[in-house]
C-alpha cells in the first residue's frame, strides 16, 4: 500500500464517511487522484462503497491503518532511543573536554 493510500485511510478514520471531494481537500490532491485512490482501496477491501459516491473504512482498512501507525510508533521509539544515546555520548565528551580545559588552565 502506498503512503498516499494510508493518508486516505487516515482521512476516513477521522471523518467516518467521505467522498473524493473531502479526501481531495484534506490531502491537497486533485479530485481525480482522490477518486483513483479511493477506488484502489475499495478494490483491495480497505473501503466500502456507500450510496451517494461515499466510502467508509472497513475493518480490514482499520486494521491496516493500525498496523501502519504501530510501525511508525516503533520506528519513532527507535529514533528517540538513538537520539538519547547520542545525547549521552555528547554529554560525556563535553565533560571530558571540560576536564581537559580545567587541567590546561591549571
Amino acid at each position: 500500500m502506498s503512503p498516499n493510500e494510508f493518508n486516505v485511510l487516515i482521512v476516513f478514520e477521522k471523518a467516518d464517511t467521505a467522498g473524493k471531494g473531502l479526501v481531495s481537500k484534506r490531502l491537497g490532491i486533485s479530485t481525480d487522484y482522490a477518486d483513483c485512490l479511493c477506488k484502489s482501496l475499495l478494490r483491495k477491501g480497505y473501503l466500502e462503497a456507500l450510496p451517494g459516491r461515499r466510502y467508509r473504512l472497513t475493518q480490514k482498512g482499520l486494521s491496516a491503518l493500525f498496523e501502519y501507525l504501530s510501525r511508525i510508533r516503533d520506528e519513532l521509539k527507535r529514533k528517540v532511543i538513538c537520539y538519547d544515546e547520542r545525547m549521552e555520548m555528547t554529554r560525556l565528551r563535553l565533560a571530558k573536554l571540560r576536564k581537559m580545559e580545567e587541567a590546561f588552565q591549571e
